[in-house]
């Protein structure tokens, strides 16, 4: 969308069309189902302190098992509905807290997912670790 103003064409920013959009100044990466250690091992420099959203359904991912690293489990909701309104008072209450590393699990395949997987990926791309490594290449 533009606006013409005096034959100027202005672009519009609307934040739903941004490429990032509500990103964390924490570093934000999402991980495949089953996949939670080799995203961590993914980023050796970022992981001293990790938070690991996991969905209510799921049981522990093991971490403990692991004691070089510093990770809690943060459990979400996996109904789409309740996520999708509860997902950017998430992102903002995990960024407060101090963490190193926050990690999102992948949103399931689904019509019902899609707005959810958009935000996430927006918040992922504009969070410092996609920052900084976009900047590095």
């Amino acid at each position: 969308m533009e606006w013409t103003i005096k034959h100027h064409q202005i672009p519009l920013r609307v934040s739903g069309s941004l490429k990032a959009h509500y990103a964390p100044t924490t570093p934000l990466c999402l991980y495949a189902p089953g996949r939670v250690l080799d995203a961590l091992s993914e980023y050796p420099d970022t992981k001293s302190r990790v938070a690991v959203v996991v969905w209510d359904s799921e049981s522990s991912l093991g971490l403990e098992d692991h004691p070089s690293i510093d990770a809690e489990e943060v459990v979400l909701s996996r109904n789409p509905v309740t996520f999708a309104s509860r997902l950017y008072r998430s992102l903002r209450d995990l960024d407060q807290q101090g963490w190193d590393l926050i990690l999102f699990p992948q949103p399931p395949v689904g019509e019902e997912w899609d707005g959810v997987r958009d935000r996430l990926q927006r918040a992922c791309f504009g969070s410092e670790l996609s920052s900084n490594s976009h900047d590095s290449q």
